[in-house]
């Protein structure tokens, strides 16, 4: 099989390891976007044994550790909370570099497109396999006829932010601050990343966290100095047909309780 020829569509963790793993076939990558890691959609909170198992596939990823978490405060409604140290860590990590190193790390297995972006006038012919690791509005996904997972919504502020403590995260319940999710404030140094991930409108949910929640409103500076917004699948679907297979967000490859898909791909790039 060593003139199989593989297409992975999107450059980002999903793809990348995907390129790894395939890397005796003949694979090309292509990623759409110029730059890899944007825009930013992940609020970037893993576990350290995820982080670790990312290592061994590229060691540089190291350089975008930028926090470690040794629990949680789990909020109510009315701003009381109750304090969890978990017996698994975490840590905080800057997915504009944890991305651009992992698609540095793919390059050595597969050759790489950026800036070109799939549609229905691609040439798919030369291709034996077709991966689409494209994220949440797969263009493969579309093309093919797969069936797309529900879709969250997320958006997320970078302020300042006085965190009860610099190595635990907060995390805010109630229907007041998310439809059907939670809030959240993940620290680094003296700013934190404080988002929202709701079935709809989390601009609203957020600007209710940030102006009326009895303990978070107390403790902010809304001096924004970076908003992101996303997309988070909830619910695997089919994910194969044919010779096409979708990976990561595009097969709704998340944790149900988090939104995170960064472990899953660790075990769904091996199969």
């Amino acid at each position: 099989m060593q003139n199989v020829k593989v297409l992975v569509v999107g450059g980002g963790p999903a793809g990348c390891l995907t390129a790894i793993e395939l890397g005796e076939y003949e694979v090309t990558l292509i990623e759409e976007h110029p730059s890899i890691g944007f825009p930013v959609q992940c609020a970037g909170l893993i576990s350290q044994d995820c982080f670790n198992e990312y290592t061994k596939y590229c060691k540089s990823v190291k350089k975008s550790l930028v926090n470690k978490i040794s629990g949680a405060f789990f909020f109510s409604p009315n701003g009381k909370w109750v304090e969890l140290e978990g017996k698994s860590k975490g840590v905080v990590i800057e997915r504009k570099i944890f991305d651009r190193e992992l698609l540095i790390k793919a390059s050595e297995f597969a050759e790489l497109k950026v800036k070109e972006s799939f549609n229905s006038s691609f040439n798919l012919n030369k291709y034996n396999y077709i991966i689409g690791a494209d994220g949440v509005y797969s263009s493969i996904s579309k093309h093919f006829g797969f069936d797309a997972p529900e879709i969250y919504s997320a958006i997320q502020i970078e302020c300042k932010f006085e965190s009860f403590d610099s190595n635990m995260v907060e995390l805010y319940f109630g229907k007041a601050y998310s439809d059907g999710f939670f809030a959240y404030a993940i620290p680094i140094d003296d700013f934190a990343r404080i988002g929202v991930v709701s079935k709809s409108q989390p601009h609203i949910y957020l600007k209710n966290l940030l102006n009326k929640h009895p303990s978070v409103s107390k403790r902010i500076n809304n001096k924004i100095i970076e908003l992101n917004a996303g997309a988070i699948p909830i619910g695997l679907v089919d994910f194969v047909k044919d010779n096409v297979a979708l990976i990561g967000d595009a097969a709704g490859m998340t944790k149900p309780y988090t939104g995170g898909g960064l472990f899953y791909l660790l075990r769904a790039a091996k199969i």
